[in-house]
């Protein structure tokens, strides 16, 4: 797993995911929605690739991802995961689950992962 080091980055994985969920069958399989295209707001375990920006990744597969979620705030997104997590579901099935959230704010993030700065 790696955190994007440049903006320029993150926008480019996110444009990269957008284009390859253009297709609907791809969308549903990493759980991407686009608020522009839905009747409805998107909500988790959606990911609204209209308010989202993705930040980090894993360098090996398509199937892990971190992303800032603006819905619930413009300035202060929560963040979101997506990975392939096995789970049972009705007669023992496994799948993915999409989205869900990790951290309520980015500096919650932040801390969480001891990345803050030290004070002087």
């Amino acid at each position: 797993m790696q955190l994007f080091m440049t903006i320029d980055q993150m926008e480019r994985e996110t444009a990269g995911l957008s284009r390859e969920t253009e297709d609907g069958e791809l969308a549903r399989m990493f759980w991407v929605a686009r608020r522009g295209a839905q009747p409805e707001p998107v909500e988790l375990p959606w990911l609204d690739l209209d308010r989202a920006l993705l930040v980090g990744g894993a360098r090996y597969s398509d199937c892990i991802a971190i992303a800032l979620d603006y819905r619930t705030d413009a300035e202060d997104p929560q963040v979101v995961v997506f990975g392939e997590e096995m789970v049972d579901l009705h007669q023992g099935s496994r799948g993915f689950v999409g989205w869900r959230v990790v951290a309520p704010t980015f500096p919650a993030f932040v801390a969480a992962l001891n990345l803050s700065e030290p004070a002087d």
